[in-house]
C-alpha cells in the first residue's frame, strides 16, 4: 500500500466503518428473520387439490402446514351418510413430540424413530444458529472499540459458523420432508402438492446475509502495521509482540 496522508487514512477508516456497520444491521435483520421463522411452523406446507380420505384419522385431509417444533393440519370429518350435515374444516395443531416412549410413537401414525431423529436435529441446530449469532454481534461491534484485527477475523469467523448452522437446519427440514414423503403417508398423503413457505425462506435469506458479512468482515481483518494503519492506536495494537525469557 503505498503511503497515505492522515486525511486520506481518514476517509478510508469512516468508509470502512459505515459499510461494517451496515453489515451489522443487515445480520441484525437476519436475526430477526431467524428467530421468526424458528417460531412459527411455516417451513413446509401441503395441500390437496381436492379432499383426501385417511383411514388412519377417519378424516379428509385439506392441507397442512409445518414447522421445527409444531405440526398444523386442516382437516374435515365428513359423515359417510348422504342426510348428515357437511361439517366444517377444523384446524388442529400438534406439538412435535421429541422424547415419547414407544407406545406413543406406536399409537402416532405421523411419526417414527427416524422423523423424531430429524425433530431434534432441527430444533438443536435451530437453537445453535440463534446462540451463534447473538455472540457474533457481540464481537462485531466491539470491533469498533478495538481496532486489533483479530477481532474482525473472530466476528467474520462467527457469521461464518453460524451460517454454517443455518445451511444445516434448511437441510435438514428438507431431508425430513423427503423422509416423510416416503414412509409417513398419513404426514405427507399421496398427490399432496408441496412449497416452501415465508419461515423457510426467512432462513434461506439469514443464510445469505449471513455469509456476505462474514466475507465481508474477513476482507476488513487484514493485518495493518506501523505507517499503513489507519489510526496511531491501531499501528500500536498491531505492534509484534516480542516474548522474551
Amino acid at each position: 500500500m503505498p503511503y497515505l496522508s492522515r486525511k486520506a487514512k481518514e476517509r478510508i477508516r469512516k468508509s470502512e466503518k459505515k459499510i461494517l456497520t451496515g453489515v451489522i444491521i443487515s445480520t441484525v435483520v437476519g436475526f430477526v428473520l431467524t428467530c421468526i421463522a424458528v417460531s412459527t411452523s411455516y417451513w413446509i406446507i401441503l395441500k390437496m387439490r381436492i379432499p383426501y380420505y385417511m383411514n388412519e384419522t377417519n378424516n379428509y385431509f385439506i392441507s397442512s402446514h409445518s414447522g421445527l417444533w409444531k405440526y398444523c393440519l386442516k382437516s374435515r370429518n365428513i359423515s359417510r351418510s348422504k342426510h348428515s350435515p357437511k361439517k366444517p374444516i377444523q384446524e388442529v395443531c400438534y406439538y412435535h413430540p421429541m422424547f415419547p416412549s414407544k407406545e406413543e410413537i406406536a399409537e402416532n401414525p405421523r411419526t417414527d424413530e427416524t422423523s423424531l431423529h430429524y425433530s431434534r436435529a432441527e430444533g438443536a441446530f435451530a437453537v445453535i444458529t440463534i446462540f451463534i449469532m447473538a455472540i457474533s454481534h457481540i464481537f462485531s461491534i466491539y470491533t469498533f472499540k478495538e481496532p486489533r484485527f483479530m477481532f474482525k477475523r473472530l466476528a467474520g469467523f462467527l457469521y461464518f459458523l453460524a451460517a454454517a448452522n443455518c445451511f444445516v437446519t434448511i437441510e435438514m427440514v428438507i431431508s425430513s420432508h423427503l423422509y416423510e414423503e416416503k414412509h409417513l403417508p398419513v404426514a405427507y398423503p399421496k398427490l399432496a402438492i408441496m412449497h416452501y413457505g415465508y419461515s423457510f425462506y426467512f432462513t434461506c435469506l439469514a443464510l445469505s446475509i449471513y455469509i456476505l458479512a462474514s466475507i465481508t468482515f474477513l476482507i476488513y481483518s487484514h493485518k495493518r502495521k506501523e505507517d499503513k494503519a489507519l489510526s496511531d492506536e491501531e499501528a500500536i495494537e498491531n505492534r509484534p509482540m516480542k516474548i522474551r525469557r
